[in-house]
């Protein structure tokens, strides 16, 4: 390499050139993210002097120590190492075909200066633009992503949100939503988890704290998932199989849960109450706060028994639960839901249990009455004609009748009429004189038998032994 003969610089003509090269080199800073280009800019920008057209950007791809450098260096070119804050990123080459010329100490001083900077930008824009790639790749799989992500710093100043979520909530060119509000909200309360209701769609909202533990700054993230389409399946399946049920004469009941508040949680239960019905039919949410249950080819009074089995699939909160069939006057399967609509009740009063009493004798009606009304839903009549036609309405549970009847009829026969609309079913008979053993076996199980006079002891044992009292 040609010796380096100092020259006289004047200090004007100096700050011109540095001036010059500031200027330039601001332009090709926006290549940050992509460092070839950076390096291809900062060639570009050394070639627009007279004596650097051949200089040349070198960039080595593992890390080289200064000491390893010599190779590097060859006869009749300047070789300036760009020297990061560890490592050594690559080197400026200048070839000496200037004609005789010789590079002064004002240009090697400009250019050592210069791969100073270099150097260390370089380094940067290494770890920049891997960073710049990763947070686009992020980008890119969260607005792919089924999910909307709402990130919000703790302060709630800061928003951040992928494209599913931008779309769920509904915000305007400002980013301005009036249901960021419950977000905030619901990051207040630490809810873990809720359901949101945005116009006609429905939302159910995982709520995550990052960093786990305390740090200087923390962000809430939540998850957004569309159970929309799950809602309108539900819809799609009751009208579908309302059509079938009607077409094939066969039963569809349909039982409607709802919580006062979404907040309670009750669509958080429905994958435990999808798997304990299994494939005989479906549960899915009405909107944040109602679960319906569709089960078709299963009478009302079933599904209820169904319930009665599974009161540990229910919320610790008081919901409301009502059931409808299908029945001829029924044309479609939004007048079913409707119905079950109309007949929510609390919990407890559903889950009761309802008794028909029929005897000759009204006060005896009374007197049961009195003794059960507290745990059981209680219906009387003296008349075998009326209980035949309540009984048809196919929601009761059992029968207190006496055996035999003023009329001729006989309670036995009720107690028929009962079980083949009800398998669960349920008959005492009373009577003065108990059957012989013979004929109490061959009454079948869903019989029981109660002798007159009897005393509340003597009733409530048998009743509890038929049906079960529904917990308070």
């Amino acid at each position: 390499m040609d010796e380096i003969v100092p020259k006289s610089v004047s200090q004007q003509g100096n700050q011109r050139s540095l001036s010059r090269v500031l200027r330039r080199f601001s332009g090709i800073l926006h290549h940050m993210e992509d460092m070839h280009a950076f390096a291809d800019g900062l060639e570009s920008l050394l070639k627009e002097f007279p004596d650097l057209e051949k200089a040349c950007i070198q960039q080595f791809e593992d890390t080289v120590s200064p000491g390893s450098l010599t190779d590097q260096f060859k006869n009749r070119q300047l070789v300036i190492p760009l020297k990061g804050e560890n490592q050594v990123k690559g080197v400026i080459k200048i070839p000496d075909n200037r004609r005789g010329k010789k590079m002064g100490a004002g240009d090697l001083h400009l250019l050592s200066s210069l791969a100073g900077v270099v150097g260390i930008l370089l380094e940067k824009s290494a770890s920049f633009q891997s960073s710049s790639h990763q947070n686009s790749v992020i980008s890119h799989l969260l607005d792919l992503m089924p999910l909307g992500v709402v990130c919000v710093s703790a302060d709630g100043r800061e928003f951040i949100f992928n494209q599913p979520a931008r779309q769920f909530l509904r915000l305007n060119e400002k980013g301005e939503s009036p249901h960021l509000e419950i977000i905030l909200k619901e990051n207040q309360r630490e809810s873990g988890s809720y359901h949101l209701k945005v116009d006609h769609s429905l939302y159910y909202a995982r709520l995550l704290k990052y960093p786990p533990k305390k740090e200087a700054t923390e962000y809430w993230i939540t998850l957004l998932v569309d159970l929309t389409q799950e809602r309108d399946r539900i819809h799609e399946f009751l009208v579908r199989e309302t059509y079938r049920c009607k077409w094939q004469n066969t039963p569809l009941s349909l039982l409607f849960m709802q919580a006062p508040k979404a907040e309670d949680k009750l669509l958080e239960r429905i994958p435990s109450m999808e798997t304990a019905l299994g494939a005989q039919g479906v549960v899915g949410p009405i909107d944040a706060q109602s679960v319906a249950f569709i089960v078709p080819g299963l009478n009302p009074i079933d599904l209820k028994n169904w319930i009665r089995q599974h009161q540990d699939l229910l919320p610790i909160v008081e919901i409301h639960i009502g059931h409808a069939g299908l029945s001829p006057k029924i044309e479609n399967g939004i007048e079913i839901l409707e119905k079950a609509v109309a007949a929510a009740e609390d919990r407890h009063s559903f889950l009761k249990r309802k008794i028909l009493l029929v005897d000759d004798y009204a006060p005896i009606n009374d007197t049961i009455e009195m003794v059960l009304a507290g745990d059981y839903h209680i219906l009387k009549t003296t008349s075998c004609l009326e209980a035949d036609f309540l009984l048809q309405g196919g929601d009761i549970d059992g029968l207190i009748v006496e055996r035999d009847l003023s009329d001729g009829q006989k309670g036995e026969d009720l107690a028929r009429l009962g079980m083949k609309l009800n398998p669960s079913f349920q008959t005492i008979l009373t009577s003065a004189d108990l059957p012989s053993m013979e004929d109490r076996q061959a009454a079948g199980p869903g019989i029981h038998f109660l002798q007159k006079p009897f005393n509340a002891n003597d009733l409530t044992e048998i009743v509890s032994s038929a049906w079960p009292a529904v917990p308070q």
